[in-house]
Parts: structure tokens; sequence; C-alpha cells
């Protein structure tokens, strides 16, 4: 048991080790970025990092991976995005070496599924916060063109008035439409990055009405009243299943409380079972049912939020 405990916490540390260095390199870029930031009035970064250089990504296991990191907040450049990708190759092949090829191959797919699991998550809160943003940054639009400014300068306008993390995404806007861009390709690269569908019907919006005009105006008071009724709803839904969403998160921290609560007691009472070949084998398939049973929880979940 003492063995298991001690390879617990040393992948703990190396989860951690890896997790500082990420954030060291964000946070190198984000000061670099807040030079610029007091150089430019917009404060728009000087070279195509994060999703706007997501056209430039050819591989589609990089893309994918880029655009995980990405929706979850974490503005990697691609170079730092392969960084980690290599860091994790050489962890997988430590724990493949360390625990064999059996064993190494269920830990890695529990870190590899944890990982996705909790970018997802990130990325799911991440987005309730820009959908949550958007009536009021398209309000500000709707302000700008209302007072004769072009579209693109309504959106420009706009996200100086905004906040992270929607002023974030549009100051990657506003600078592909500097470079000249068309305003409604970049809404539709930004959809598609970070899944947001409103910012898709904004560009469809704007791409209408470049082509064949009409009144932009009354396409995005729509596109504002069905946000915030879709956000109405939504509470709505969440408040009628609290009681089952609760009911749920007891069913899966009971068994974990209670082999916590056993391990405290009595470290070595899994020892006789962990020793033996049968043992090890229960202990890990009750481990990966439980850990299976989170994540169809979790889903259910996530499936009765997204149906609001």
């Amino acid at each position: 048991m003492t063995a298991l405990l001690w390879f617990v916490f040393s992948l703990l540390s190396l989860m951690l080790g890896l997790g500082a260095v990420v954030l060291f390199m964000q946070g190198r870029r984000r000061e670099a970025q807040d030079e610029v930031y007091a150089r430019l009035q917009l404060g728009m970064p000087e070279e195509d990092t994060g999703w706007a250089a997501a056209t430039q990504i050819r591989n589609p296991v990089l893309r994918a991976a880029c655009h995980r990191f990405w929706q979850a907040g974490l503005e990697l450049s691609v170079k730092q995005v392969v960084m980690v990708i290599a860091a994790g190759l050489l962890v997988a092949a430590v724990l493949l070496l360390w625990l064999g090829v059996l064993l190494g191959m269920m830990v890695l797919a529990i870190l590899l599924i944890g990982l996705v699991l909790m970018l997802q998550q990130l990325a799911s809160l991440r987005q309730r916060k820009i959908i949550a943003q958007l009536p009021e940054f398209l309000e500000h639009v709707l302000r700008a063109l209302v007072a004769g400014n072009t579209l693109e300068e309504a959106f420009t306008e706009a996200t100086r008035e905004s906040v992270d993390p929607l002023r974030e995404l549009f100051l990657g806007v506003a600078r592909q439409i500097r470079l000249g861009a068309p305003i409604e390709d970049t809404l539709t690269q930004l959809a598609e990055v970070h899944n947001l569908p409103d910012v898709r019907v904004l560009a469809m919006s704007a791409r209408v009405n470049r082509r064949y005009g009409g009144s932009i105006r009354n396409m995005i008071r729509s596109l504002v009243h069905v946000i915030r009724g879709r956000d109405t709803a939504a509470r709505e839904l969440r408040a009628l299943t609290a009681e089952t969403r609760f009911s749920a998160l007891l069913l899966f921290l009971i068994p974990l409380a209670i082999t916590l609560f056993i391990l405290m007691r009595n470290p070595a009472f899994y020892d006789d079972m962990w020793a033996d070949g049968t043992g090890r084998l229960l202990l890990l398939v009750a481990a990966g049912f439980q850990f299976l049973g989170g994540v169809i929880i979790w889903r259910m979940l996530r499936s009765t939020e997204a149906g609001a």
C-alpha cells in the first residue's frame, strides 16, 4: 500500500510540475501582451497567436489539441501546444517503462480522460461567461450602428467597452478586420474554434447584410432577445433539476468518501488485496467502474444543461 501511495503522490507531483510549466509559459506570453497593450490603444497582439492562427494549422491532431486549449481559455501559441504534447508523450513513455504496458496504458487512459474532461469543463464555464456577456456586447454594437458607424467600426468600439473573456476574443476579431479580413469570415472562424453558435449566427447575419443588404440592426436585436430568453430558460431548468444534480453528485462521492475513510482508519486494509493478482484486478476494475459512473453522471448532467 505504501508503494501505491508513493506512486500516486509521484504522479500528482509530476502533473503539478507540468501545470506549473504551462502556467509559466502562459504568464510570460501575457506579460508580453501587456507590453504591447501599453503601446497600442486597442491593445491587440503583434502577431497571430491563439485562435486567430487556427487557419495556419494543417495537422488535424494538433488543430484539435489547440482548439481544446483555446476553448478552455489557455491562449497558448501553436509552439507551446506542441511543447505540451511532447511533454505528455515523454510522461507516457516513462509510465510505460515504469509500470509495464498493461498498467501503464490503464493509467495513461485515466490521465488522458481526466485531462480532456477538465479542459471540457473549463471550456464550458468560459463559454457560459462569454454567452452571458454577449447581449451587452451586441447592444454596444447596436448603439454604435445607430450613431452612424460601419459594422466593423461598431465591433471595434464595442470591443473597447467589453471585459474578459469576451474582450480577449474580439480583440483578435478587431485585429483581423484591421488587416483586411472580412468580418463575416473572422466571426465564422471564431465561432468554429470556440464552439459559439450565437457568434456563428452573427457571422451569417453579417454575410447576408454584405451580400444582399437589409437591416442588420434588426437581426442583432432579435439575436439579443433569443440569447436572453434562452438564458432565462436555462436558469429555470437548473433550478428544477437542482435536487437531481445534488443526488447524482452524492452517488459519485459516497464511494470515494468511504474508501478514503477506510484508508485513514486502517491504511493496510487493502494491502492483501493489492498483493494478490486477482485482488489487484478487482480493485482496478472497481476504480474503473467508479470513474465510468462519474463520467456517465457528468454527461447526463451536461446533456440536461445543453437541452436548455
